[in-house]
């Protein structure tokens, strides 16, 4: 399982909503 791959996915995401 990938979870840091995948927190990180998220993160990234997070980061374009906020920008």
């Amino acid at each position: 399982m990938h979870i840091y791959l995948f927190i990180s996915n998220i993160y990234t995401y997070l980061i374009f909503q906020i920008n």
